[in-house]
């Protein structure tokens, strides 16, 4: 089921990858939800150079033939190497859309639907493409003394897609959290170290 009016090379890959859940198709779902999107070409994954391996195991997973491509973006005066993945498979469009994801999502799109026995995975993999973890320095005055704090960041356009991420990890244990907003068009949940320590529990357990 390949868009004829677009002249490309057909590529060979498992069109019923996301029809069934297990542990690793809500990991791949969960990241593009974070770094990935369903335009009129099918559906992209866009990273950083150095994120190859990754996307190279997609790619693997998805038994996808196609190739991974390079390409340079500019941002004010520098360039900056990213890679790519496009994948133009009606099915899996299908597929993808039936599990909540869009065109133009950054803004609008909500925590799907997942198996409650899956629902780490995807938050998981939701967490490699849009989440961070940070050391941040606090300095004791009275105590001369320097201590370091762990701090978990999981950032999206989506005030209501975070909302979802925060309820799941609170009915696993942490904290429940408020979701803030970050920088002028972004929101953002943030976990400090003992909520650090639980969250790379639930993730690499």
């Amino acid at each position: 089921n390949y868009r004829g009016r677009f002249k490309q090379r057909h590529f060979k890959i498992n069109q019923d990858y996301f029809k069934n859940w297990n542990n690793n198709m809500a990991y791949i779902l969960g990241f593009i939800f974070a770094d990935g999107y369903i335009s009129d070409k099918g559906l992209r994954i866009n990273l950083s150079i150095k994120d190859l391996p990754l996307l190279e195991s997609i790619k693997s997973e998805l038994e996808y033939e196609g190739d991974i491509k390079h390409t340079r973006s500019r941002c004010g005066d520098k360039y900056h190497d990213s890679i790519y993945l496009s994948v133009n498979c009606l099915d899996m469009e299908t597929d993808l859309k039936s599990l909540g994801l869009f065109q133009n999502k950054s803004l609008t799109k909500t925590f799907p639907y997942v198996p409650q026995e899956f629902e780490i995975d995807f938050i998981r993999g939701y967490f490699d493409g849009n989440g961070s973890v940070s050391n941040k320095r606090q300095i004791h005055k009275y105590k001369n003394s320097d201590t370091y704090q762990i701090i978990s960041r999981f950032t999206s356009g989506s005030k209501d897609m975070l909302e979802g991420v925060q309820k799941v990890l609170s009915n696993h244990g942490l904290k429940p959290k408020n979701v803030k907003s970050y920088k002028s068009n972004a929101f953002e949940i943030t976990y400090s170290t003992s909520e650090s320590y639980k969250l790379y529990e639930l993730f690499y357990k």
